[in-house]
């Protein structure tokens, strides 16, 4: 009964303007995830979209957060927040807005805010950046999925009855794990359970025994792709 009015938490408010500021909002959020008893965490981002202090608590599945961040985006090419009416590249292709509309409003923008001459050919450079790294990232997307189409092969034979948990290097946080299926496995985040390919599982964390003993590790599987952060 306890578990069943736990799980249906879901509420955020997010006050703007927050203690007057223009750009500032204070976000509270309690929802259930269940997939931790007890964590805690926080930080401060800076130079990012929704830069900030924040404070993460779980306590039995139950995740609190309370943020005070400026909801601006950030435009890495100049090192600081968009102006208001500053297009992102990111808006070319959403509702009917064209590359062409961005340069305009590119130029309109620098007019208006009096920016440096350099401001457009930075401009410029930033869109050139951000093609390449799409155009990439699409090849690497294909090249996974041909990747994805082959049979996997274990590095080693694992005896699934033997493995009592997995958990990513350095990391304290255990998953309990068991085989369910030809090729699928059980992981368990204290209250929430995954089923899994054993692909997934190997690639994504070492497995151990109940006495701690190291039976697969991750990083076997690591690739030259695996190292590049999307």
């Amino acid at each position: 009964m306890f578990w069943k009015y736990i799980e249906k938490i879901d509420w955020i408010k997010v006050f703007h303007h927050f203690l007057g500021m223009k750009y500032k909002a204070l976000e509270i959020q309690i929802t259930y995830f269940g997939t931790d008893a007890f964590k805690i965490g926080g930080g401060w981002p800076r130079h990012t979209d929704h830069a900030g202090p924040n404070i993460q608590v779980t306590i039995l599945g139950v995740y609190f957060e309370i943020s005070v961040y400026d909801y601006r985006h950030w435009n890495d090419a100049e090192n600081r927040f968009y102006f208001d009416d500053e297009p992102v590249i990111s808006w070319i292709g959403h509702n009917g807005y064209t590359e062409d509309d961005y340069w305009n409003d590119i130029k309109k923008c620098a007019t208006e805010h009096k920016l440096d001459e350099d401001y457009l050919p930075r401009c410029e450079a930033a869109f050139v950046e951000k093609m390449l790294r799409c155009e990439y990232l699409k090849k690497l997307h294909a090249k996974w999925e041909e990747e994805d189409k082959k049979p996997f092969v274990l590095k080693q034979p694992i005896d699934w009855g033997n493995v009592k948990y997995a958990k990513r290097e350095n990391r304290k946080k255990k998953y309990d794990v068991r085989k369910v299926g030809e090729n699928k496995i059980e992981v368990t985040e204290f209250r929430v359970k995954h089923i899994m390919s054993v692909k997934d599982v190997v690639t994504l964390w070492n497995l151990y025994d109940k006495e701690g003993n190291l039976l697969s590790k991750a990083s076997d599987y690591k690739t030259e792709e695996d190292e590049y952060e999307i």
